[in-house]
């Protein structure tokens, strides 16, 4: 598919301000359908209108990527699948050694839980929310297992494996920890570990419950598995990714 170009600058040259042909102008219908597209795709629709007439300088230049991505069909048409299983490929023949707690007689589940460096109230998710996403997880695999004819699928588990590090200023993992109940193969905890035995983990995972971090954003472009994006987060998701609500954990239907 051919793209629209979009202008190259040097590295000295001023970004283009809000107004331009790149970067819509405040109130126009333009930057109303952008973000009511960001909208559809995951993403919420204040938060954009509101920031993108304010964005610095740093933040523009990558507004400029997304804005070309969305006007040429979306993250879809970019991060292809036959590119991401190309990079996944690559990254997991040089890190597949480090996947050390997945079992291969196990659905594995992994969940960034993002806590020690989170200032912003927008990127918070309680623990509660990720434990009601994990909780359907667990029970649709049950249903799922339950109708296969293999014996042995029948009776595979499903393991919860927690990564996070930082300060949790919850105080403890009660609220995953609790899911035990539906969740057959246990509530596995790793924390603080080195960063990329954690995204090898995230790439490799059966199903990978993302935090609104970057931190999980990359290694899920990566996974072949079954991803949970938190709704309103400001990146782009891919199509076919499943979404939660931020605040019970209920799932928002694709469209």
């Amino acid at each position: 598919k051919e793209w629209t170009p979009v202008k190259r600058m040097g590295r000295n040259e001023d970004l283009p301000r809000p107004g331009t042909d790149l970067i819509p102008k405040p109130g126009s219908r333009e930057l109303d359908d952008l973000c009511r597209e960001r909208a559809v795709i995951g993403n919420g629709y204040i938060r954009c209108y509101l920031l993108i007439p304010v964005l610095g300088r740093e933040v523009q230049d990558v507004q400029l990527l997304v804005w070309h991505i969305m006007k040429n069909g979306g993250p879809g048409e970019f991060f292809t699948s036959a590119l991401r299983r190309w990079m996944r490929n690559r990254f997991l023949e040089r890190n597949r050694h480090r996947v050390k707690h997945f079992d291969a007689e196990t659905f594995d589940v992994a969940v960034h839980v993002r806590r020690g460096d989170v200032t912003d109230p927008m990127r918070w998710i309680e623990q509660s929310v990720y434990a009601a996403v994990v909780r359907r997880i667990c029970i649709e695999r049950t249903i799922q297992n339950k109708r296969r004819g293999n014996e042995k699928d029948r009776r595979r588990r499903t393991a919860v494996h927690i990564f996070s590090s930082g300060v949790n200023r919850d105080g403890n993992w009660t609220a995953l920890e609790s899911v035990t109940d539906v969740c057959s193969g246990g509530v596995h905890l790793h924390l603080d570990e080195y960063e990329f035995d954690t995204w090898s983990h995230f790439v490799a995972a059966d199903a990978f419950v993302m935090s609104k971090s970057s931190f999980s954003y990359v290694p899920a472009l990566l996974s072949e598995g079954e991803i949970h994006f938190p709704f309103g987060f400001l990146h782009l998701r891919l199509p076919h990714w499943r979404r939660f609500r931020d605040t019970d954990g209920s799932e928002v239907p694709l469209k």
